[in-house]
């Protein structure tokens, strides 16, 4: 487990600390220089966890990807759940815009 002294040192980037994170909990990974991969085996399926650190803007994206397979009999069904929730993210982002320029 990390102690600590990985988490007071203040020169670190957040890349270095995420990838000592995976390391401490065994999770296999990979880095290519600001971009950190790593696949981590959940309750019921792989994950690919994604952090890329872009130092110009002080940004920690992070990303989770799971694997997931969809039945052809249910594809239908998926495309439509995930446009409804689609349709959803962009009124809120424009209810946030709205409110932001009040």
């Amino acid at each position: 487990m990390l102690d600590e002294s990985d988490f007071q040192r203040e020169d670190a980037a957040p890349i270095d600390m995420i990838e000592s994170y995976y390391a401490a909990h065994g999770w296999e990974h990979q880095r290519h220089d600001d971009e950190v991969v790593a696949t981590v085996k959940g309750s019921w399926t792989e994950y690919e966890l994604r952090a890329l650190w872009r130092e110009e803007d002080c940004v920690l994206q992070f990303l989770a990807f799971p694997d997931i397979r969809v039945p052809d009999d249910r594809r239908i069904a998926i495309y439509e759940a995930i446009g409804l929730i689609n349709e959803q993210l962009w009124r809120s982002e424009e209810h946030t815009s709205e409110l932001q320029s009040h």
